[in-house]
């Protein structure tokens, strides 16, 4: 289960691979992908809030801007987040100046337990988002693809040979081809 706070050094050793695998933001040098945890992930929102006393008692609503937890509805979970181009002032989330990291994946599994991430596996994951999901073959697709492949060498072969005829080696009709392995000596 992942830990209360936010550090952890295999997860910094995780957000330093994605900085140095996926890049960062040319302007900020923000990293383009990190992993946050979801209880200590906050961002300031304007919104509507309510004020209690320490006893649960209701002061007042109000509409302002707040430090929030980012992701309230993702308790003790890994979050993969990725820089995103949000367009210019957004006012819901004043310091978000063009930028923001939004959500790519929690870590959770079919149930909702908090997962661990692992590089090799978020690795997997963007290189799917990124480039699109690998198709799956057969053997007899790939044999299908490597006799298309030598028929189409071949092809290019018999075109040379149609268009520019024998090679000038062969210049005269009784040219000799020499087996390369065999070494003929004076003695021979």
């Amino acid at each position: 289960m992942p830990q209360e706070t936010n550090y952890d050094a295999g997860i910094d050793e995780i957000n330093k691979k994605l900085a140095e695998k996926y890049g960062l933001e040319v302007s900020s040098k923000r990293p383009i992908f990190r992993l946050v945890y979801s209880n200590t992930a906050t961002e300031r929102r304007l919104g509507d809030f309510s004020d209690f006393t320490n006893s649960g008692l209701f002061i007042r609503t109000v509409r302002e801007v707040r430090e929030t937890l980012k992701y309230s509805y993702l308790r003790d979970t890994w979050v993969l987040e990725r820089l995103n181009w949000v367009g210019g002032e957004n006012p819901e989330l004043p310091e978000a100046r063009g930028y923001s990291y939004e959500c790519v994946w929690a870590f959770r599994d079919k149930f909702g337990t908090p997962l661990y991430p692992h590089f090799n596996i978020i690795e997997l994951m963007l290189n799917i988002m990124i480039n699109g999901p690998r198709e799956k073959k057969t053997e007899s697709d790939y044999e299908y693809e490597d006799e298309q492949k030598r028929l189409k060498e071949s092809a290019v072969y018999f075109d040379m040979l149609e268009s520019e005829g024998r090679s000038n080696l062969f210049a005269f009709e009784d040219a000799v081809f020499m087996d390369s392995t065999k070494v003929f000596t004076k003695g021979d």
